[in-house]
């Protein structure tokens, strides 16, 4: 039974909605910019992580402020390496059907990716709806650094 509500939860398409938020964020404050690959495998592992989804949610200053408020929090950032690998496949998933539906565009020789489409995706729960916004403040907060200093805040090696 657990497994079936995580998998409700971590869930491909769920994974699509966030990573395309992420993007539309990222869009937002870089129109011209392609957004590393990278990051569609980061950003489900972080939103997928409660702890880690409530302290962006309740950030409004930033990266370097969210990165002050996880240095009184190490356990968090310890393990999530771990998930990232853990959820490659999911992220994988996530992206691929992101791709089929119309809401990405990849750019395999560049390594980067795209938004195909600008309208807010609907969102089925409260929960859902604050990961989608988490995602896009994320995405809004990563194009004002490098993927090497935003994998550097989350304790992430590329």
């Amino acid at each position: 039974m657990l497994l079936e509500e995580v998998e409700q939860v971590q869930n491909p398409g769920l994974g699509a909605a966030i990573v395309s938020c992420f993007v539309r964020g990222y869009e937002s404050q870089n129109k011209g910019d392609s957004i590393p690959l990278t990051y569609a495998f980061i950003v489900v592992p972080i939103l997928f992580n409660k702890e880690l989804l409530n302290q962006i949610s309740s950030t409004n200053k930033g990266l370097r402020k969210l990165d002050e408020k996880l240095a009184d929090n190490q356990s968090v950032l310890a393990t999530l390496q771990e998930s990232v690998l853990a959820l490659r496949s999911l992220s994988q998933k996530s992206l691929a059907l992101a791709m089929r539906a119309r809401l990405l565009t990849v750019e395999p020789d560049m390594g980067t990716m795209r938004s195909r489409s600008t309208p807010s995706l609907p969102a089925r729960s409260e929960n859902s709806n604050k990961m989608l916004k988490a995602a896009e403040k994320l995405g809004v907060w990563a194009s004002q650094v490098t993927l090497r200093e935003f994998c550097f805040i989350f304790q992430l090696e590329l």
